[in-house]
């Protein structure tokens, strides 16, 4: 019998960044990026790279961070975009922006950029999909040179068809898909957009993935539980929770024992409880 696709959204914050790190589509990325906001991240390298541990779940959960000379660019897939989001985001740009400026007495110039992919539409123009900002300095309102954040509104490319738009904008809409008729509708015939839709569908009834995937939705659900219940209780009840969804989609006990930290035991006794 077939195994069942769970619906893999490239919206997800693992799933991208599993995919951006993988030179199978780099051609994909680099096109969305270059349409998007005009940046051409061709020459750049992934700068965590260099941190990779080798354990798949942490390193799909590293920052899109690329390099090259002294230049930065910061990649994020915000699927629950908020005004602490954009703070918080912002933080990371000037902390780029402040870090290695001085080697000794030398005085190091580099561009630092933030790519914001932002699952929701422009909040000041519905009809914009993307938004750049400058940093000024407050006390003599002049430009700040070498920092510079777009902000991408995927919705504007939501329910576009195949005959619609550009290839570039069909490629961009893929990521508002929510299942998978609707995604390979977007793609139409086109060869790498199929390509996408393709690997998505993959790890769709991928095990090790589904419950990465699954844990990461989850862990967004109890934020505010967590918050309010306090951290440690919270954490606890986050992996039970998990971990019941894990089971009931039929993910493999060691794979959940794997992604929770529960032991066995503990496993199975919840299962007999389902």
């Amino acid at each position: 019998m077939e195994k069942e696709k769970k619906f893999i959204s490239l919206m997800s914050d693992s799933v991208f960044k599993y995919m951006f790190k993988n030179e199978r589509f780099h051609s994909f990325f680099r096109r969305v990026i270059k349409y998007a906001v005009d940046v051409d991240i061709e020459g750049y390298t992934l700068y965590d790279n260099e941190l990779n541990s080798g354990n798949k779940i942490k390193d799909y959960r590293l920052d899109i961070l690329l390099k090259k000379g002294n230049d930065l660019i910061s990649i994020e897939m915000n699927k629950d975009p908020s005004t602490s989001t954009l703070i918080k985001n912002h933080s990371y740009l000037f902390r780029l922006a402040g870090s290695n400026f001085k080697e000794g007495e030398i005085y190091k110039q580099k561009q630092v950029i933030q790519i914001n992919f932002n699952n929701s539409l422009c909040p000041i123009n519905p009809r914009t999909f993307c938004l750049t900002y400058d940093f000024r300095d407050i006390e003599y309102k002049t430009v700040i040179e070498g920092i510079k954040d777009y902000e991408v509104y995927l919705h504007k490319f939501k329910g576009i068809s195949y005959n619609e738009v550009s290839k570039d904008a069909r490629l961009i809409s893929l990521f508002t898909g929510e299942s998978y008729e609707e995604l390979r509708k977007i793609a139409g015939e086109d060869k790498e957009a199929l390509y996408i839709v393709s690997e998505l569908e993959k790890l769709g009834i991928n095990d090790e993935f589904n419950a990465l995937y699954e844990e990461e939705i989850i862990q967004k659900k109890l934020i505010n539980t967590a918050k309010v219940e306090g951290i440690e209780e919270g954490r606890e009840k986050e992996k039970i929770l998990i971990a019941k969804n894990f089971l009931k989609d039929g993910i493999p006990i060691d794979v959940v024992s794997k992604n929770t930290n529960l032991s066995i035991t503990e496993l199975e006794k919840l299962k007999s409880e389902l």
